[in-house]
């Protein structure tokens, strides 16, 4: 199924003006039933970049890009289809017609965002426990290793201590449930019990 609908993006076309997109980004010179300037994606010093009003596409003859209006804000601005879109949307004064999600798609989102809150809680742990008694040979062995506390922060080192119960007491105390905990990996189910899997340290990457 097709993101947005065939006929708003020509509704969309249709209320913006190629030459008008491309002279506010590119310096274009009327040639003809053209406009041409210096291609803004390869290094020219002849023109070789021609926008047509009429057709409504751009084409390079020196790098051979071209594209209708959107693709040129695609390359331009450096964003997905859908983002440009919506910015040419938002120029125009158009609203977009954002698809519907299916009830499983909007639950799947919701899974994902505590999936990533809890590995989230989950790392800053680990970071806490290098700084504990219990983390004095991790240290040592990063240090031994060169790396600074800067980097070590940087990184977003932490360690895991033998004791295996700690990070899910933690996580259940945060709110998140045994069922998550099993889906995320951090946890396994074995027919005794649910157990912590991790190694004896490990780099956990800090959120961005």
């Amino acid at each position: 199924m097709a993101l947005f609908p065939a006929s708003f993006i020509d509704d969309l076309k249709s209320h913006v003006s190629i030459v008008q997109v491309v002279q506010e980004r590119v310096p274009l010179r009327r040639s003809g039933t053209s406009w041409k300037g210096l291609c803004p994606f390869h290094g020219e010093k002849t023109p070789s970049f021609v926008v047509h009003e009429d057709r409504g596409f751009f084409h390079c003859f020196g790098c051979g890009v071209g594209g209708d209006v959107i693709k040129f804000v695609e390359l331009f601005e450096k964003v997905a289809f859908p983002e440009a879109v919506r910015l040419l949307a938002a120029r125009a004064g158009l609203t977009v017609p954002e698809p519907e999600r299916s009830r499983e798609d909007v639950e799947d989102q919701r899974e994902r965002e505590t999936l990533l809150k809890l590995h989230e809680s989950a790392a800053a742990w680990f970071r806490e426990q290098l700084a504990t008694p219990a983390g004095g040979a991790a240290r040592r062995m990063l240090d031994a290793r060169g790396l600074s506390e800067e980097t070590i922060a940087l990184l977003g080192i932490g360690y895991a201590p033998t004791r295996r119960d700690g990070l899910k007491a933690r996580l259940l105390e945060a709110g998140f449930s045994a069922a998550i905990l099993a889906r995320s990996g951090l946890v396994v189910q074995r027919e005794d019990a649910t157990t912590l899997v991790t190694p004896a340290w490990t780099a956990w990457p800090k959120s961005k």
